[in-house]
């Protein structure tokens, strides 16, 4: 979902109160600069539905609750995002209308406009998140999934690019595979490049 940096700082309150009264708008909150989120492409939404389904099936049984897009998580004082997809298994989270707090695993569907604020800052605000055990960065125009997990006070990283690939997320006994993942999504083709 495309993010649309707004000129001046702001503050948590400020940020709330103008988040909370925006029916049909939503914001993001990165240490004083507030982001509009704008609307994804078809590739987007396909993947956000498909990451979805496959979680929320196999999370069935547990204690763990998939949420979309429209749940704001606070991962800091000053930092709030609208991931594309949260899993949630603090009983503190459960029963809430406003806001979780302790996000286990995030997900965003990259694009060419937030690519680089996923990868960079808001990568950075999420792992600092100590809740937080898995990042999940997913290509929306090419097979290509970046799974961030923390192993102790560092992060593991495991890419997974071909279609027979399972992506497995052991803490959660989840396990699906990448051409479940891109199922109907309309990938570019591949570009050679001139030797």
């Amino acid at each position: 979902m495309a993010a649309q940096p707004q000129p001046d700082d702001i503050s948590v309150e400020a940020y709330l109160e103008r988040d909370r009264h925006s029916a049909d708008l939503r914001y993001e909150l990165l240490d004083g600069r507030i982001w509009l989120m704008a609307g994804g492409t078809a590739n987007h939404s396909i993947l956000c539905s498909n990451l979805n389904r496959l979680l929320s099936q196999q999370l069935l049984a547990s204690d763990c609750v998939v949420h979309t897009a429209d749940m704001r998580v606070q991962v800091a004082a000053t930092r709030y995002f609208y991931p594309d997809l949260t899993i949630s298994c603090h009983p503190a989270d459960r029963g809430t209308t406003d806001m979780l707090r302790h996000p286990r695993l995030v997900a965003e569907v990259l694009s060419p406009s937030t690519a680089a604020l996923d990868r960079g800052r808001k990568a950075m605000a999420y792992r600092a998140c100590s809740s937080l055990e898995w990042y999940v960065l997913i290509e929306s125009t090419q097979p290509f999934v970046e799974v961030q997990h923390r192993l102790g006070a560092g992060w593991d990283l495991v890419t997974y690019d071909l279609p027979e690939q399972n992506i497995t997320l052991t803490g959660l006994d989840i396990s699906f595979s990448v051409a479940d993942l891109y199922h109907k999504v309309q990938l570019e083709p591949v570009r050679e490049s001139p030797d």
